[in-house]
């Protein structure tokens, strides 16, 4: 018997699933052990959702089995959720924990028997009393309500809306409630289908906080490549013949899904140079008597080559996807927007107030912040698609601006198909170049006739998106526009926006995507709050519409998205005044002592042997991962399921610890 095997917490065996005649899936085997953290990728259509939804008992299997566990509970969130009619939110939430509230609704059951003093089974009675307070003491109901608080809180809802009514919520923060009803509940097995998808960037740190202390397993499926890389520690392909399984995070998955294509490529060519030899021989001396023994032996090879290769080959993956090249636009004038002293208010709720903002041509923007701070409102007023209540809107030389809105798959017509709509986006174009454009988007064939009533949210945003980019413009603005797209198109997005020569100003939650495409950050948050004036003399206006106007104000941060990470922390400690400066920057000579010189020289000696001290140490991990990837690429270390994957927990921890360390030796050596 093996010692310290991790024992499996979900057996999938042999499952398959087929809709109308199409097969997603035929022969689905798949093990998810103890404290695995699994990232389920496959392209939109590959039948992700559905596998998850027959393993938490929501849709039939054609075939296969399922098994849990012993005492292993299965926890699953859906992409979209049934709307909850009744009850507050946190009322939602505690219901999750549904033995708790049951032993509670028992226990007051029981305790008012008691009270009202009835007698003929008041010993019963009283036992049954102990056991249920200890049995929710051992479930940890004492502290249910501070846990609920604290990942509702997490997710982004305050303190105050927690009473408020789960009825009212939006789609997005009833997915976040669900969430929280499912993360207070703590199964040992979560399936979560798409969890980031209503997050900013604040709720999704922390969601990765919560999930890297987990006690129990978990299968997520994302196109969050940035959660990917940092959360997983194996990626579960699934293909039309069964799922594959690679260690390691996402880019792992693709180095090593390359090297065994590569690997099933040579194979396969082996393998038919060898049954055209053996074809070769057979025909030329299948007829002679001398060689007829010979023959008979080749032929029987021949067959066994030829039965491997029907049965074995490339595994059918789907590794189509959007192959996009923007067409370059006209050049336009060097400053391509301008925002000056903007104000911008819905009623008393005072959005912006004062706001410049400058775009020069070329720039490739990210809008990030908290969700609710003005970003889709910001990217609509520089559209032009919103008004501006105060200040000015310049648009620059020569500028075609194009805007992708977040719901503009709201617009599409129903009873219009693919083509119709792109054919109205491109009056003039020629019938081949619409198909071109079409195709380059994923449809192609029959798929062109498809009513826009019956496409996928995935297809809807491909549609949306053609519809946009097949047209010449300089100044893209876009406000979401991964949703729904699969990791292999965002993966050619980025690569055609990267390569696009006009700008770019764009919203997204995609943190992969962000460091690959912007060059800077502009971070929309809430400023110092204020007490609003009423808008005219005798205007009579609530208190509690003067309070806490906090207009968001604009940080810029030029770099990528792993240089605002640190550099916003570097931000976080309220810093003491800084002394004052002369026009270009430097400290006036007069205010500076002699002991305040000493001071400082005391100070860079000090930053000196801290940054000595934190190079050595990154030295030292990048060595220990160095050390690490040599050891799992040796197939004895690799085969031990129990030390590879120490090894993995003990790479991933070093690689999660560099960018602090680079983050402190840059602070100390800047």
């Amino acid at each position: 018997m093996q010692m310290g095997r991790p024992a499996a917490m979900l057996q999938v065996t042999r499952v398959a699933k087929s809709f109308g005649g199409r097969t997603l899936f035929s022969d689905v085997s798949w093990t998810v052990n103890e404290g695995e953290r699994v990232g389920l990728v496959g392209p939109n259509g590959a039948g992700k959702t559905t596998l998850l939804k027959i393993i938490a008992g929501d849709e039939p299997r054609d075939g296969g089995a399922v098994a849990l566990g012993k005492d292993v509970r299965l926890g699953y969130l859906p992409q979209e959720v049934t709307r909850t009619t009744s009850g507050t939110i946190l009322e939602h939430v505690l219901e999750g924990s549904a033995d708790i509230m049951r032993a509670r609704r028992r226990l007051d059951d029981v305790e008012a028997k008691l009270t009202r003093g009835d007698l003929t089974n008041a010993a019963d009675l009283a036992h049954e009393q102990i056991e249920l307070i200890e049995s929710l003491a051992r479930m940890g109901s004492h502290s249910l309500e501070a846990r609920a608080h604290r990942i509702l809180e997490g997710l982004g809802f305050a303190p105050e809306q927690l009473s408020g009514a789960m009825a009212a919520l939006s789609g997005g923060w009833a997915m976040r409630a669900e969430l929280a009803r499912l993360l207070l509940s703590a199964p040992q097995v979560l399936l979560l289908d798409e969890p980031t998808n209503h997050l900013d960037l604040a709720s999704l740190a922390w969601l990765e906080s919560f999930l890297a202390d987990y006690e129990g397993a978990w299968v997520v499926v994302s196109h969050d490549r940035w959660f990917l890389n940092r959360m997983v520690t194996s990626i579960a392909e699934l293909t039309p013949d069964g799922v594959l399984v690679f260690p390691g995070t996402y880019d792992d998955y693709v180095e090593g899904r390359d090297e065994l294509d590569a690997q099933l490529a040579a194979q396969a060519m082996d393998r038919e140079r060898r049954i055209a030899h053996l074809k070769s021989f057979v025909e030329r001396f299948g007829a002679k008597a001398s060689k007829a023994t010979q023959a008979q032996s080749k032929q029987k090879a021949l067959d066994k080559l030829s039965a491997e290769a029907s049965s074995a080959g490339r595994p059918k993956r789907k590794h189509r996807s959007l192959k996009l090249t923007l067409p370059q636009p006209i050049r336009s004038g060097d400053i391509v927007a301008r925002l000056t002293g903007v104000k911008k208010a819905y009623g008393h709720n005072v959005v912006y107030d004062g706001v410049d903002l400058q775009i020069r041509r070329g720039d490739r923007i990210a809008l990030v912040g908290d969700n609710g701070a003005g970003k889709s409102t910001l990217l609509k007023m520089l559209a032009g698609s919103l008004p501006i209540d105060a200040g000015t809107r310049d648009i620059g030389h020569n500028v075609a601006t194009y805007y992708f809105a977040q719901h503009q798959m709201d617009a599409l017509e129903f009873g219009q198909s693919v083509l119709q709509h792109m054919r109205a986006a491109m009056p003039d174009a020629a019938e081949s170049t619409v198909r071109g454009i079409l195709g380059a988007f994923l449809f192609s064939g029959d798929d062109v006739d498809k009513l826009v009533d019956v496409l996928s949210g995935g297809e809807k945003s491909r549609l949306v998106l053609a519809m946009m980019l097949a047209r010449p413009g300089n100044f893209l603005l876009l406000d979401e526009p991964t949703n729904h797209l699969d990791l292999a198109s965002r993966a050619v997005l980025e690569d055609a926006l990267s390569a696009f020569t006009g700008t770019v100003v764009f919203i997204s939650h995609d943190r992969y995507f962000i460091d690959r495409v912007a060059t800077k950050l502009i971070e929309v948050r809430p400023g110092p709050e204020k007490h609003a004036a009423p808008t005219s003399p005798g205007t009579t206006t609530s208190s509690s519409s003067l309070r806490g106007a906090r207009a968001s104000i604009l940080t810029e941060f030029v770099g990528d998205y792993d240089y605002y990470l640190w550099k916003r922390q570097e931000l976080m400690p309220a810093s003491a005044p800084a002394p004052t400066r002369n026009d270009d920057g430097a400290a006036s000579s007069s205010q500076i002592s002699r002991e305040e010189k000493k001071s400082q020289q005391r100070e860079a000696t000090r930053r000196a042997k801290e940054s000595a001290r934190l190079e050595a140490e990154i030295g030292a991990h990048e060595a220990r991962m160095r050390e690490i990837d040599a050891l799992l690429c040796d197939p004895s270390v690799y085969a031990d399921v129990a030390r590879s994957k120490t090894l993995l927990d003990e790479r991933r921890g070093l690689d999660e610890q560099l960018p602090a360390l680079y983050a402190a030796w840059e602070a100390v050596s800047g």
